[in-house]
């Protein structure tokens, strides 16, 4: 298999290779045509003019996606954080894996309770922070955690939402309750 790129011009040698797209089934907020770069807007499809198109409109679609139809969006090409059967994107807020890992939840929700934090809001702000979507200003400050338990949260976190993340971020920074 190539190291094929998407996306880029082919500037050396290349074979016929088979890729794999993520897709999302999205709901169109106006008319759009095949191929029309989009982002969305409160989980609806729209035109991007902003540079801040998260894919494209199915480029197979043979007419036009009317508002309100579903279509599948081909998100671009390296920009899926983790690829596990299911694929995740920071445009795409994170499920918790069927059936529900109660141990896990059992352990993050005394974890979280500890810094006065419920269950969803711990494990929103540590889904905020591997998707990189998370702002620091003066309302956010450092958890003193021991690394031992960091390295089980993060376990116990991808036990429920199949996310991980590199050794190296494992440090979560969360906003203050």
């Amino acid at each position: 298999m190539s190291d094929l790129k998407l996306g880029q011009i082919i500037t050396g040698p290349a074979a016929r290779d088979a890729v794999h797209v993520a897709v999302a089934p999205v709901k169109a907020g106006e008319l759009l045509i095949p191929g029309t770069r989009i982002s969305l807007a409160n989980g609806i499809a729209v035109q991007d003019f902003e540079d801040k198109a998260i894919g494209i409109v199915d480029p197979f679609l043979q007419r036009s996606v009317q508002v309100g139809e579903t279509f599948w969006l081909f998100l671009f090409p390296g920009t899926i954080t983790a690829l596990r059967h299911e694929w995740t994107h920071p445009a795409f807020h994170v499920q918790l894996k069927e059936p529900e890992n109660s141990e896990a939840r059992e352990w993050v929700t005394a974890f979280a309770a500890r810094w006065k934090y419920t269950f969803d809001e711990f494990m929103a702000g540590a889904r905020e922070y591997v998707q990189k979507d998370y702002n620091l200003d003066d309302k956010w400050e450092q958890l003193d955690v021991p690394d031992e338990d960091w390295n089980t949260f993060w376990e116990h976190f991808h036990a429920l939402t199949g996310l991980s993340i590199a050794d190296k971020d494992k440090e979560f920074v969360t906003c203050c309750p």
